[in-house]
């Protein structure tokens, strides 16, 4: 079963993206991938790949990883533990990678045997989700299809995303 719910762009936000358009890339933050214990699949894995698909369109979107905010505050916190001066460069990056336009995440969670994996596109300017899915796995089902029924979700919303905040064309 797949369910599919499609938020329109309000036309501000239609407004929004063809400015953006114009101007430069729509930023895109690839937060995090909720996983209950028990889902043989790991949230860093699930996380990375839908990165991985967004960042096929990088020369049509900006795409962030929450992989790389952490790794960049990570080396801003070591550099001033060591007493470096360079730590004001990593931490003045910090605020490229939280102001964005969308976040991505997902949740990933099992009832009754039943898997489902569901993922949303929140707009953080008109504070909305303007696009989800989900699919489920029948119980039983072998787990190493999760990751499967994720990547489908994740083609989806690049296509949602393709068509909406970009001129359409293929990227190169």
């Amino acid at each position: 079963m797949t369910t599919l719910a499609l938020a329109a762009p309000s036309a501000l936000a239609a407004d929004d993206a063809a400015t953006t358009t114009a101007n430069a890339k729509p930023v895109f933050l690839v937060t995090d991938v909720a996983v209950e214990d028990g889902v043989p699949i790991d949230k860093n894995a699930a996380r990375d790949s839908l990165a991985t698909r967004f960042g096929r369109l990088k020369d049509k979107i900006e795409v962030r990883s929450l992989g790389e905010v952490k790794s960049t505050l990570d080396a801003a916190a070591m550099a001033q533990m060591l007493g470096s001066t360079s730590s004001d460069a990593e931490l003045s990056k910090i605020g490229d990678y939280v102001a964005v336009d969308r976040i991505v995440f997902g949740r990933i969670h099992q009832v009754a045997g039943v898997t489902e994996v569901q993922v949303k596109l929140f707009n953080t300017k008109d504070g909305v989700v303007e696009w989800s899915a989900s699919k489920r796995l029948k119980a039983g089902a072998p787990g190493s299809l999760i990751l499967t029924l994720l990547d489908s979700l994740g083609d989806g919303l690049l296509s949602f995303v393709l068509d909406t905040y970009t001129d359409g064309a293929p990227s190169a």
